[in-house]
Formats: structure tokens, C-alpha cells, sequence
């Protein structure tokens, strides 16, 4: 009975736990669907010509405040396709540009990834920038596609 008592307190403070910062449940944190365990399931491609291309305009794939970040990026950049379904190669160049966290957040300051992306086929290379600290509609660059 008294493990019993221990693990419903355990549960209550976990759960409570989660209501403090940002929540990662909410509709602003809503989870994005897989394709598989590697590859985001897109919703489709930006209008927006800055959408991933500009600092002001990052990518928001979420998972810095549960040790995500990393699998979110790689989840979401599986996911592009070149015009014409070309594989897309990736590599991580640094971050950059510190900005303020929406208040609530655990942490003060965030930073931004910085991606070169290119299509050895054609010659093509980008960069764009991607924010893990906050979570968004998920879509395609401009200039790119995404597996379904």
C-alpha cells in the first residue's frame, strides 16, 4: 500500500512538473505527424519566400526543452525533397543569433541552427536556419518539396 501512495505521488509531481515553462502540449506545441521514426510528415510548402531562409523567419521544429532538438532538425530536413524528388543532403554549419524567448519559457535566449542544404545532382546549395526552442506548422522551403 505504501508503494502504491509513493508512485501516486510520483505521477502527481510528474504531471504537475510538466505545467511549469513552456508546455509541450499545448495548441502552440501541438506535435507534427511522422512519415516514419526518422522523417517528419510535412504540411505542405511555404508561400513565404523568407519561411527557413531568413533569421527572422527560422523553421520552429521544437524539442530543445525535452532533448529533442537534435532529432526534430534531422526529422524535419529527412523530410525535403528537391523539385523534382532529388535527395537532399545536409550539413550542420553552426549556430547563430541569439533572440528572446517568449515569456513563459524555461530558458531566457535561444539560438538558432544554421543548415547548408544541397542537391548534388543539380549543383544547388542553401542555407537556411532552424529554431528548436519553439514548435510551428512544419513545411517545405520555397525551392524544395517533401516526402509523403
Amino acid at each position: 500500500m505504501m508503494i502504491r501512495n509513493i508512485s501516486c505521488i510520483a505521477l502527481f509531481t510528474l504531471l504537475m512538473s510538466c505545467n511549469s515553462g513552456t508546455s509541450l502540449f499545448s495548441k502552440k506545441q501541438k506535435l507534427q505527424p511522422l512519415l516514419d521514426l526518422n522523417t517528419y510528415l510535412l504540411d505542405g510548402v511555404a508561400k513565404d519566400a523568407t519561411y527557413g531562409y531568413s533569421q527572422e523567419n527560422p523553421i520552429k521544429v521544437g524539442g530543445a526543452f525535452n532533448n529533442q532538438d537534435v532529432v526534430n532538425q534531422h526529422r524535419y530536413l529527412n523530410a525535403l525533397t528537391g523539385k523534382n524528388g532529388e535527395k537532399v543532403y545536409y550539413t550542420q554549419t553552426g549556430t547563430c543569433c541569439y533572440y528572446d524567448l517568449p515569456e513563459g519559457s524555461t530558458e531566457k535566449l535561444g539560438m538558432l541552427e544554421r543548415y547548408e542544404l544541397s542537391i548534388k545532382e543539380t549543383g544547388f546549395k542553401t542555407i537556411i536556419y532552424i529554431n528548436s526552442y519553439e514548435r510551428d506548422k512544419l513545411l517545405a522551403p520555397r525551392g524544395f518539396l517533401y516526402k509523403k
